[in-house]
């Protein structure tokens, strides 16, 4: 689960790969997303305008829907060979770190599905998240 950046909504995603959006103040469900994908939901993002909900699933599989409305704008299907465990959208808006539940690191374009740069695994263990500091280093 997610907020948005004014915290005025949550996202909560399900088993089913079904999303919930409520509104914080009243705590009502404004919005559902039914079949946005075929597993579990595992990682989502907001971009900084608000306009977007990017979702990582399962099957492997990275959407990006129209918020408040269920439109899929992009369907990545199979851009990480492994299921997408976290991923952080860079200050552009045109890229997105993910990675994966082995630790695998990759750099996306939001706009045409490329990868930029596979830096393959990170650690020898697995990492928790993505940090991107103002000059787009990563650790």
């Amino acid at each position: 689960m997610i907020t948005t950046p004014d915290n005025k909504f949550l996202f909560v995603g399900d088993k089913s790969g079904n999303l919930k959006q409520i509104r914080l103040k009243s705590q009502k469900v404004v919005h559902h997303y039914n079949g946005i994908h075929r597993d579990k939901i595992l990682c989502m993002k907001t971009t900084r305008d608000r306009k977007y909900l990017i979702t990582g699933g399962a099957e492997n599989r990275i959407r990006t829907i129209l918020i408040g409305s269920s439109e899929v704008n992009n369907d990545f299907l199979h851009v990480c060979k492994n299921s997408p465990t976290a991923m952080k959208i860079s200050a552009d808006g045109e890229k997105l770190f993910l990675r994966d539940e082995y630790g695998n690191l990759k750099l996306m374009s939001l706009i045409d599905a490329t990868i930029i740069e596979d830096f393959g695994k990170v650690n020898d263990h697995e990492i928790s998240g993505i940090v991107i500091t103002a000059d787009e280093r990563f650790f």
